[in-house]
């Protein structure tokens, strides 16, 4: 997989459609870390294909994100 921090692998555009419930719990956690809720949703695609499913995983990844973030 492309590293997460970098944009130029990404050469494929996926459409996906939330309720609007769904669409403000996202982007209110995004909010939260400081990042767009595509980024947060691309983040959590990436930890399910990455086949990690528990929560300390996820919780590792949006740490590593955030971590990333505040260095940008």
């Amino acid at each position: 997989m492309p590293s997460p921090t970098t944009g130029t692998d990404r050469a494929k555009v996926l459409s996906i459609r939330f309720t609007a419930e769904e669409f403000e719990t996202l982007t209110a956690r995004a909010t939260e870390i400081g990042v767009g809720p595509s980024t947060l949703a691309r983040t959590f695609v990436r930890q399910g294909l990455d086949g990690a499913d528990s929560r300390a995983g996820l919780e590792a990844r949006v740490a590593a994100l955030e971590k990333w973030v505040a260095a940008h």
